[in-house]
Formats: structure tokens, sequence, C-alpha cells
């Protein structure tokens, strides 16, 4: 909304432009044309070059980072517990690529000079004329050519990151959940006549599993049973876990899971145990914590002391729905990270043991689940616990959160697009307005329009397009080394599986369609400009 502290802001942004604007005038308020010539004739660089603050700030973007990556953790929790976003972190990911940009400016130069040297000797006229004004103007281009790098790499960066948050929180959604659909149905028990008789023992009535898997839009359906509180004693301790029953085959054609997860596909797993009712897979805190082996029988107990005992045939350090790691309120009332304990079992196994008790409905749709809502709808069921993955799917992307995100990364771009592009126009306007006696000599000796057309181009490539190239490389770099710690911020709960930066190829010819078009209408314009100079006139001014 508007409001004062919004245009308090505005004035802000438009005092420090204008100052950005008068107060070099100050400083040449006195200059002369001798103290101009002067001053023109050497070659001196600029107190930022001459006291390295590009190289300092990079130094302090590059220690930003290693403070945010030691304390990544510790930074999950604070946001966890609704701590605010610490602005410093977008800062050192600008700093970084600006700074980074100006060092590259000490380089360019170098780079052009190896390539005129190299071909010294034969070089045409325009494009030995072209590195030479290249050579002799780099000053007067660096603040084009840091723009094009800021654009680039800038663009890079922002479609990364929103790609980045969206893609990871997607896939978090998925792999929490382990399949589309997660039903529990309320089961009925006789817990009324267990109050008149305590030394009954509490029983369920199984609903009709079939009706789900004869449904109309389901692809496949599998029971899971999940109980907490499973306790084992290992090393003098008791350990707590979550003991998951399955029925391997039904749950191998259920799942989504992400293939390169686990050293081998989770098929190769799920086919282990099925061998043996009493196998169980492990998560790999419990070797990592506790030295268990392959092979070691454990017997494990439920919160109704019924226990059960298992042979050990394997460890997962990821599994379909299940987080190795979480974060918990500690009784001083800060998060502290504590481990999960995952046992699965064969289903079999654990209801011969156990009991059959309410388990979940675990759905793999055709496509839409708007058949398990009308269904509910029509048998007036309530069901007790309910995950549609395309339902939060959909919620993520219209979360305001990224929606915000991606608008201001968006506007970020374009803005700086527009600078870039006015920039850069105005500085080869002024550039061929300047040149125009030059263009005029070089016609008197002998060289075609055709060939002052290379000379620019030769340039363009050497200017813009080394800069486009430069941009790229740190925008690609700049993804590498921030995006992991910038979606920090974006984690309503903690990253369960690990981050994936990603960037999509057509990401990129977005953004390059998008600069070509600039600057193919920044050359129209210069084109024009160029073919309306009148040679003939130049030649006559510069008698004069």
């Amino acid at each position: 909304s508007l409001n004062g502290e919004v245009f308090l802001y505005c004035l802000g942004a438009m005092a420090i432009s204008i100052a950005f604007m008068v107060l070099p005038v100050f400083k040449d308020a006195n200059v002369t044309i001798v103290n101009y010539k002067q001053k023109k004739n050497k070659k001196s660089k600029t107190i930022l070059q001459r006291a390295y603050v590009d190289v300092i700030l990079l130094g302090v973007s590059l220690y930003g980072l290693y403070s945010f990556t030691d304390r990544k953790e510790a930074l999950t929790a604070q946001m966890l517990q609704g701590a605010s976003l610490d602005p410093f972190l977008f800062i050192c990911s600008s700093l970084f690529i600006i700074s980074a940009s100006l060092v590259a400016l000490r380089i360019q130069p170098l780079m052009v000079k190896l390539v005129y040297i190299i071909g010294k000797k034969r070089w045409k006229p325009a494009f030995f004329a072209s590195f030479l004004q290249i050579i002799r103007t780099k000053g007067k281009q660096s603040f084009m050519m840091v723009f094009l790098m800021l654009t680039v790499a800038l663009g890079i960066f922002n479609a990364t990151v929103a790609r980045t948050i969206l893609s990871n929180s997607e896939k978090g959604i998925r792999y929490s959940a382990g399949t589309d659909l997660i039903l529990k149905q309320p089961w009925e028990d006789n817990s009324l006549y267990r109050e008149q008789n305590p030394d009954l023992e509490l029983t369920y009535v199984e609903p009709d599993f079939s009706v789900y898997e004869s449904m109309k839009g389901v692809a496949k359906a599998t029971k899971v049973y999940q109980e907490d509180s499973i306790e084992t004693n290992l090393k003098d301790d008791t350990v707590t876990g979550t003991i998951m029953g399955i029925d391997t085959k039904n749950f191998g054609e259920t799942i989504k899971f992400q293939g390169d997860l686990l050293p081998i596909h989770i098929n190769n797993y799920l086919n282990a145990i099925s061998q043996n009712s009493e196998a169980v897979l492990l998560s790999m805190n419990y070797k990592e914590k506790y030295d268990v082996e392959v092979g070691d029988k454990l017997t494990f107990t439920s919160t109704d002391k019924k226990q059960i005992s298992v042979i050990v045939y394997g460890f997962v350090d990821y599994w379909p729905g299940y987080a190795p790691e979480s974060y918990v309120l500690n009784d001083d009332g800060k998060m502290h990270k504590q481990d999960n304990y995952l046992i699965v079992a064969n289903l079999s196994k654990v209801q011969t043991t156990l009991g059959v008790k309410p388990y979940e409905i675990w759905i793999k749709t055709n496509g839409s689940s708007q058949f398990i809502y009308d269904y509910a709808k029509k048998n007036n069921i309530e069901y007790t616990k309910f995950e549609d993955v395309a339902s939060e799917l959909v919620g993520v992307r219209n979360d305001a959160l990224f929606q915000g995100t991606n608008g201001i990364l968006t506007m970020s771009f374009i803005v700086i697009l527009i600078l870039c592009s006015t920039g850069f126009l105005i500085y080869w306007i002024l550039s061929i307005r300047q040149r125009e006696l030059l263009f005029g000599v070089f016609r008197a000796m002998g060289m075609t329009k055709k060939e002052i057309i290379y000379m620019l181009i030769n340039e363009q490539v050497f200017s813009s397009g080394l800069s486009i190239i430069i941009g790229t490389v740190l925008g690609l770099l700049a993804s590498k080394l921030f995006v992991p710690l910038v979606q920090i911020f974006y984690s309503s709960t903690e990253q369960t599986i690990p981050l994936e930066v990603v960037r999509q190829a057509m990401d990129m010819v977005r953004l390059f369609c998008v600069i070509g078009i600039v600057i193919i209408i920044c050359m129209t314009v210069l084109g024009k400009l160029i073919s309306k100079i009148r040679i003939s006139q130049a030649l006559k001014l510069g008698e004069e």
C-alpha cells in the first residue's frame, strides 16, 4: 500500500540521484581548457582503481559468503522461529557481481591488447583502427561495459533465484508426500465396549480398501501404516523412531520418488526386503550413530508394549515422506536440530505383530485428483488426514512470497535493462558525433563505408560482446555461490532433500533474446545516425 514511508523512500532515492548528477559539477566547475587537455593527455587511473576498491569490495562479498555459509544452520533455525530476513545476504550477492565486474574491467583491456598484438601485422586498416580505438578509449567505455555486465549477470542471477526457489519448493512438497494423494479414513473400533470392560484389547474394523483401487482416476493405490514412538535399545540408549509398514510391490508402483537421492534405484531396496517378512530398512543415522550393520537382529517396542523382531537388510538416506532431520524448540524457546529415525518394514509382518490399525492410503492418480473430492462429498466422509500434492503445488505458485519475489526480481532486471540500453545509446551517439571528422578522414584516405561499419562492429564485439560473455560467467558463478543461501530465507520448513541450483535453458534463451533485441534496436538507431553523416561537411569542418 502507498503510505508516508513509501514516499519517504522515493524522496530519498530522488535526493541520491540528484546528488550523483550534481556533485561532479562542483569538482569540474573551475577546470579550464588547459587543465582539461593536460588531464586528457595523462593516462591516469581513477581513484577507485588506484585504491583497488573493486578488489576490496570483492573480498568483502566473499567474506559475507563465507560468513553466511558458516552460519547456515543457525540462520535456518532463526528463520523457522520467524526471524526477519537479513538484507546483507542480497547486498553480498549484488556486491559480488558489481565488484567482480569492476575487476573484469582490469582484465578486458589486456585481452583486447593480446588479440591486437597477435594479429598486428595481419589486420586490415579498419580492424587496426578499431583495436586502437578500443585500447585508447577504454576509460570512456568502462561505464557502458559495467552496465552490460550487470544487466546480463543480474538477469541470470535473478532468473536462477526465482527458478531455484520455486523448483526446490515443489520438489520438497513432492518428496514430503511421496505420491499424489494421501488419505486416512476414520475407522470404527470397540472403544465403547472397553469403557465397560477395560481388559478388552482395542480392535478396529478395517474399511473396504478395494473401493479406492477401483476408483476412476486411480492409477495405483497402496496401504502405508506409520506409527511413531517405536523404541529400541542401542548402546545403552533408547532410540525412538517411526515404523513404516508397506506392501513392497504396490508401494513401489504408487510412489513418486526422485531417483538420484539413493545410490541405486529404490526398487532394489524394496525387492531386497520383500524376500523376508522380518527384513527391514533403517535410516542411515542408525548406522552412523549407533554402528548398526546389515544382518543385525533388533527388537522394537511399540507404544502398547508389543515387540517386533527384525533383521537389518540395508540403510537409506532418503525415503518417500521421511525427513532425516527436523527443527524443534528447546525448553528455552530456541530451535535446535534433531535426528529422525525410520524403520521400513513389511506391512504383513507389522500387522501380524502389532495388529491391524488405521493406516494411510497412498494413491497415484491419472493426472487429476477431483474424483476424491467428489467421492468424499457424495459419501459425507471427513478424512483424518488428507494431502493433495496438486493442490499444494498450486498454492506454492500462488503464494504471495513467491509472487512478490518474482515481481521484484523481474522489475529490477527491467530497470537495469532500461538504464543499460539508455547508457549504451548515449555513449555510442556521443562517440560517433565526436568521431565524424575521423570517419571523414578515413573515407578520404580510401576506406569504404562498408569498412567503417566493420570497424564499428569489431568495436562492439570486443567491448559489448566481451562484456556480455563476462556478465554471463559472473551470473553463473554468482548463482552457484549465492543461490543456495538465498533459498534458506524462502523455506517455510527445513530443506529436507539436497538443494539443487536450477537453471533452465529457456530462461537463458529468453534473457539473451531480450538483451539481443535491445542491442539490435540500439544498433539500428546508430546505423541510421551513421548513414546521415555527411563526410564532405565533416572534412570541411576539419579544414576550418
